[in-house]
């Protein structure tokens, strides 16, 4: 009779491979980083903003060395002082923008720069200059042009070169700075918000979300576009356009207004204040534009 062969099982235990367990709960994909971890360096200092920065710094030095001899062209010079932080400000605001995939974190992201980089850059910057206006040759000029008494880029009664220099770049440098990069996230950002993904906007905006939903999304965002756009315009052409109207009465000002095309530069300020007036109504039909569907929804 034969014999039965006996099975082999193999004793051996089963090798169990270490591999690693995924954060966060089981199902769930990992949270997205936001801009406060650690990627924000990342995508802060893209190569764009460095070239932009470290152009700002070579602006600064060369500005002041220009001016030390107080040259014929300070205008450029000082002008170039004021650019040094602002580029590279409005660079990181606007690639800020583009980097996010939704309209809300776009504007909150460029909300952030605006608010904390202008003089984050201009005071490095200002230091640069004054240092570069201590250096033997920059002080020697500095004050041979101030003996003179004629003129000075750096007057003497003024105070020291370094403190202008401090004063030109770090404060006022970095006031021009926040104020363009104010200006290019109301006037562009936010309309262009308003305009092309309205749904996300509320995550930024003071209304309610359904607001900006289908179907009245995009005229209330064009309606907000509008808004935004005029509650900049209206004030800075009536008073601009105030200072230098040339008409002796706001009456006369339409008519006067009318010839811009034919003397531009002698009734632009009457222009202007004509169109400043102009946009009011503008503004009111878009505001009403959003309280009628706000009042719908609410309906």
């Amino acid at each position: 009779m034969p014999k039965r062969q006996k099975s082999h099982r193999s004793s051996a235990t089963p090798t169990v491979q270490n591999t690693p367990k995924a954060k966060g709960k089981p199902g769930h994909p990992k949270p997205r980083k936001g801009i406060q971890d650690t990627e924000f360096l990342g995508r802060f200092v893209d190569p764009g903003f460095v070239v932009l920065t470290v152009l700002g710094f070579l602006l600064t030095a060369g500005a002041v060395i220009m001016l030390a001899p107080d040259p014929d062209d300070d205008g450029l010079w000082f002008l170039a002082l004021f650019a040094a932080p602002t580029l590279p400000t409005l660079w990181s605001v606007f690639a800020g923008a583009v980097q996010e995939k939704e309209m809300g974190p776009r504007i909150g992201l460029a909300f952030g720069r605006v608010l904390g980089l202008p003089f984050l850059l201009s005071l490095p910057m200002a230091l640069v200059g004054m240092i570069v206006a201590l250096l033997p040759p920059m002080a020697g000029q500095i004050a041979a042009v101030r003996a003179t008494g004629v003129h000075s880029a750096f007057p003497a009664e003024n105070g020291p070169a370094v403190v202008m220099v401090l004063v030109i770049v770090g404060i006022a440098g970095g006031g021009a700075a926040m104020l363009a990069a104010v200006l290019a996230l109301l006037l562009v950002l936010i309309p262009w918000a308003a305009l092309r993904q309205p749904s996300d906007l509320a995550a930024v905006a003071v209304f309610d979300e359904r607001l900006f939903t289908a179907p009245q999304g995009k005229p209330v965002g064009r309606a907000f576009a509008v808004v935004i756009l005029c509650t900049v315009a209206i004030p800075t052409f009536l008073v601009v356009g105030a200072k230098y109207m040339v008409a002796p009465s706001y009456g006369e000002a339409l008519s006067t207004a009318l010839t811009v095309f034919d003397q531009p530069a002698r009734v632009w300020g009457d222009a202007m204040w004509v169109l400043g007036i102009a946009l009011v109504p503008v503004a009111v039909v878009a505001t009403t534009v959003i309280w009628v569907k706000m009042r719908q929804l609410d309906a």
